[in-house]
């Protein structure tokens, strides 16, 4: 017999004891559930869609390296795994009450002390990453969430990597592309090795986007914005958001300086 796929939301589906309750999210990975745990809590239950073995390897991956960084470290911790005999592999992570940061963002711009605030939170939890050899990769407003006390924690290291590890360019071996376009710095997407340096990028995007209110690198197609990304075009900082005190205009723009170096 076939296996089921992923489940939609549904109160009679349960996935490895847990009870679905409704769909919060998809990707080309899997589908990020709300679910309660069989003592009652609520949770974020995220199932792998695909089978493939590399696949299974990245999920697998994202388990061990969401093990070592947890709440402490400014990350969405993990609180259980498992494998489910129809739908599979899946990660169990606490529902994070305080919304997105793209969320917010969808508002207009942050305030400058909001913006400060997170970009510190941010680039702290970036560096006890890279600390222990650990690139996100895929950092994004959406892969922001808020706790209920307003502290911002990252989630979704289904594209970290281990910077010893040979496994992870730009680009897998079937082409498919690995990060957000617009948040991915020039190297990742050349397929080129990902340091440090392009977690940097990304948070210098976001940092951008919460100053102007709108991205730093814009486009009609993904296409288009790659080559913008490549070429460096796109409107300077101090014109996008007049306010922003120059010092942390320097430091968005070095961020976002297309060598890594």
């Amino acid at each position: 017999m076939a296996r089921a796929g992923p489940p939609d939301h549904a109160a009679s589906v349960r996935v490895g004891g847990f009870e679905v309750l409704s769909t919060i999210g998809r990707g080309g990975a899997g589908v990020v559930l709300h679910a309660r745990a069989p003592n009652g809590a609520e949770v974020a239950l995220k199932v792998l869609h695909a089978r493939a073995p590399e696949r299974l390897a990245r999920f697998e991956r994202e388990r061990a390296v969401l093990a070592s960084l947890g709440e402490a470290e400014g990350f969405v911790p993990l609180l259980q795994a498992g494998h489910d005999p129809h739908h599979g592999p899946f990660l169990v992570m606490p529902l994070v009450s305080g919304g997105t940061l793209r969320d917010r963002l969808r508002r207009g711009p942050l305030p400058l002390t909001e913006t400060v605030r997170v970009g510190l939170e941010l680039a702290e939890t970036l560096g006890r990453a890279h600390a222990r050899g650990i690139v996100h990769r895929d950092l994004k407003p959406e892969n922001v969430l808020f706790t209920q006390d307003g502290r911002a924690l990252v989630a979704d290291l289904g594209l970290a990597k281990l910077l010893e590890d040979d496994v992870g360019q730009g680009l897998s071996r079937t082409g498919e592309m690995r990060g957000t376009v617009g948040y991915m710095a020039p190297e990742q997407a050349d397929a080129k090795h990902a340091s440090p340096a392009a977690d940097v990028f990304a948070l210098g995007a976001i940092l951008y986007e919460c100053l102007a209110g709108r991205p730093a690198f814009e486009g009609e197609t993904p296409l288009a914005v790659l080559e913008r990304v490549a070429a460096d075009t796109r409107a300077p900082l101090a014109g996008a958001a007049p306010s922003a005190p120059r010092w942390l205009v320097a430091v968005v723009e070095r961020a976002l300086h297309p060598d890594p170096a």
